[in-house]
């Protein structure tokens, strides 16, 4: 037993790695590196009772789930029966305040992904939306991206950021341009709306800043109106389409 920090009321620490309900006053340290697993906070809390947990490794897309059963939990993205661990170092403190659990401190890592693509994208057809490819992943927190479908996925509700940046390298004097982020492959969010005036690539970039829910995936989508088909480059480190998500 240990000292912590709340009130210096000594807490027990527990090594877990599969289903577990907590007791009061214990600190679980969760490892989920080869199955999704749940801990469930005590089933009959009394007020002030603390209970904290801590991602000490998680690995292959796994995930810790942590229910309160039927006492909700105030998180920053709203009241909710359970929340998700999903990355090494995520951390949550919580005090059962009578009613419900209160969160005394949240550490769970922000989620956060950028995109890119790695060499020019051709056959951009005209008249029609034409999905952007990003084919790597620069960075990613809480493991959103997926490079095979070139699209990133919520794994949590909550106010999100996201941008993108193309160039064309091919283009057609007075042509329109656009660029598009979709959720969901139905609802626009954001569009970006470019006419070439002739002479130079056509950039195209944009941000927003949208309410998500788990599970709602992005991607980013181009258009240009008529005439033969187009490339975006990403052959240029600098230059190379981009696509990127922050939760705030």
């Amino acid at each position: 037993m240990f000292p912590d920090r709340f009130n210096h009321v000594p807490v027990v620490f527990q090594s877990k790695s599969g289903a577990y309900t907590a007791k009061p006053f214990e600190h679980v340290i969760a490892t989920a590196t080869s199955a999704n697993w749940t801990l469930t906070l005590p089933t009959a809390p009394t007020v002030n009772d603390v209970v904290s947990v801590s991602a000490d490794s998680i690995t292959g897309g796994y995930e810790i789930t942590v229910t309160g059963t039927s006492n909700d939990i105030n998180l920053r993205e709203g009241s909710a029966t359970s929340f998700k661990l999903f990355i090494t170092n995520d951390s949550m403190d919580l005090v059962y305040n009578g009613t419900d659990w209160h969160v005394i401190h949240d550490g769970r890592i922000s989620h956060s992904c950028l995109l890119r693509r790695t060499a020019d994208q051709t056959g951009i057809t005209s008249g029609a939306w034409n999905q952007v490819e990003f084919n790597a992943s620069e960075s990613d927190e809480g493991g959103l991206g997926d490079t095979s479908t070139f699209k990133i996925t919520a794994r949590r509700d909550g106010i999100w950021v996201m941008g993108f940046f193309m160039l064309y390298t091919s283009y057609t004097a007075g042509e329109r341009y656009l660029g598009r982020i979709t959720i969901n492959g139905a609802t626009d969010v954001r569009i970006s709306d470019r006419i070439d005036t002739g002479g130079d690539d056509i950039s195209i970039t944009a941000g927003v800043e949208v309410a998500v829910s788990d599970g709602d995936d992005f991607q980013v989508g181009t258009y240009h109106e008529t005439g033969s088909d187009k490339t975006i480059s990403g052959t240029t480190a600098n230059l190379q389409p981009r696509f990127w998500v922050m939760e705030k």
